[in-house]
């Protein structure tokens, strides 16, 4: 899928946990421009590593829990200039119909990945939950 969407390196995260490593090797060391990372505490050090001088990490979600214990970040953001920010959601209404408006206008649609009914929503929660398939789980309300 990410193929066909113009992905030119894909790096499966279970197949190579190291995953920064792979990615500053397809990079030729310097890293990629943006991290969007989903994961959280569970991967933040391979984001921070696989980003580039000057280069920006954005956290979107906490898919491996959370962790008292970070590794210490400090050095790989300060000394490689990196920013981190944390996003919420899709911040404030008004960037939600901009984002909708856009999506319209481009006829662009999200991938679907599965299709429950509400009586579904466990299992819907479960195929969530184990990314079985790229795209969103979709509950029928």
């Amino acid at each position: 899928m990410a193929r066909k969407l113009g992905a030119k390196h894909l790096i499966n995260y279970n197949e190579t946990p190291d995953w920064a490593t792979e990615v500053l090797r397809v990079t030729n060391g310097k890293g990629v421009d943006i991290v969007v990372d989903v994961a959280g505490a569970g991967s933040i050090a391979q984001s921070v590593k696989s980003t580039r001088f000057g280069g920006a990490v954005v956290l979107v979600g906490m898919l491996s829990g959370h962790s008292s214990i970070i590794p210490d970040l400090v050095p790989g953001i300060l000394f490689g200039a990196k920013t981190v920010v944390g996003q919420f959601g899709a911040g404030s209404k008004e960037m939600s119909d901009e984002l909708a408006r856009f999506m319209e206008k481009h006829q662009l649609h999200p991938q679907i990945a599965q299709v429950f009914e509400f009586g579904e929503a466990d299992k819907a929660l479960e195929a969530a939950t184990k990314l079985t398939a790229p795209g969103k789980v979709v509950v029928r309300v």
